[in-house]
């Protein structure tokens, strides 16, 4: 038992530690991306149905948003929406990363 304790020692959560280190090495804008592109689903979703089903992110590079939609309804939705689901989104982050969306039809 005494050594898994002194095996741990020394070791960190990685939702502790990705932070410091994409900061550290300049991958601050590639975390984002990994992030908006992983929860825009779970949180268009909560705002817009069938969001999951006919949108998918294409690109987030200077806190824009770009997501193609196949439905002409459910991309108004999100323009009307816009504002609550950036706010949404930067809750997900944690700071303000998402300042836009642009969706493509």
């Amino acid at each position: 038992m005494s050594s898994q304790r002194n095996f741990s020692k020394g070791f960190s959560r990685i939702d502790k530690t990705l932070g410091k280190v994409a900061k550290q090495y300049n991958l601050e804008p590639a975390l984002n991306k990994y992030k908006a592109c992983k929860y825009w689903n779970e949180v268009a979703g909560g705002f817009v149905e069938n969001a999951k089903e006919f949108t998918k992110v294409m690109d987030f590079s200077r806190g824009v948003l770009k997501v193609a939609c196949l439905s002409r309804e459910i991309a108004y939705k999100i323009r009307l929406l816009a504002d609550r689901i950036i706010e949404a989104l930067n809750l997900v982050f944690g700071c303000t990363v998402v300042y836009a969306i642009y969706i493509e039809t």
